[in-house]
């Protein structure tokens, strides 16, 4: 991935905003229904459906989480041993797979491949290859090949917790970085009020993330963490 020029993002980002798409849930659990948000807490195993109805959310900006209204037909989306295409908007149908704990995969053209657990959503979150190509410039990140990434949202019943640090288990090949003033603007201190976490480098296999607020500390674990992916994490604040 090669960097782009300023001009060129922003023009990109008013093009992927609210305006026309819908807001990702920030806080894992719970169902949704009406409104802009997209629902939901993953599909549970016994409910007997054959068919798991989903969508894939591409971001404009990785700290909102809200869903460009077009820009991700053409996606393959893997899971368990199952595949399916994505529509114009995203969406998909796919059978449900034999395994107990599958994950979502996410790959093609334009976007980072994205990872996650299907216990945490059915709209999966990708990211627009251009942005995140400005968000490693614009920090000087380092990045290993064959590692992979994790993007996490750390809230509250739904509101996103400021003052989180997070360091990974294993170590890190790259610095952690936490939401800051816009994509490009990260800090290296806490989460800001996005309350986002970006690590994008982490050794591929089974990680984990110990927050702590400063007054309560917790352990995110068994994140699964795969080579040139991004694996999205939804967690609750300490």
């Amino acid at each position: 991935m090669t960097p782009r020029i300023l001009g060129a993002l922003l023009l990109m980002v008013s093009g992927c905003g609210d305006e026309g798409g819908a807001r990702f849930p920030i806080d894992p659990g719970g169902g949704g229904g009406g409104g802009t948000t997209l629902v939901d807490a993953g599909v549970a195993s016994g409910d007997g459906n054959t068919t798991i109805t989903g969508r894939v959310c591409l971001l404009g900006d990785p700290r909102t989480l809200t869903c460009a209204s077009a820009g991700a037909q053409g996606l393959t989306v893997t899971l368990g041993n199952q595949t399916a295409m994505t529509g114009g908007d995203g969406s998909f149908v796919i059978e449900r797979p034999a395994d107990a704990s599958p994950l979502w995969r996410v790959s093609g053209d334009g976007i980072e491949s994205s990872a996650l657990p299907l216990a945490s959503s059915t709209t999966i979150p990708v990211v627009d290859s251009l942005v995140y190509a400005d968000m490693l410039a614009a920090t000087n990140a380092v990045v290993l090949g064959g590692n992979g990434a994790i993007i996490a949202r750390i809230a509250n019943s739904g509101t996103p917790v400021a003052g989180i640090t997070a360091v990974a288990t294993p170590q890190a090949d790259s610095n952690v970085y936490y939401d800051g003033a816009s994509i490009i603007e990260w800090e290296d201190d806490s989460t800001g009020g996005a309350g986002i976490v970006w690590i994008p480098s982490l050794p591929a296999g089974t990680a984990s993330l110990a927050l702590d607020s400063g007054a309560a500390q917790a352990t995110r674990s068994n994140i699964q963490v795969f080579a040139d992916t991004i694996t999205f994490v939804f967690s609750t604040a300490p």
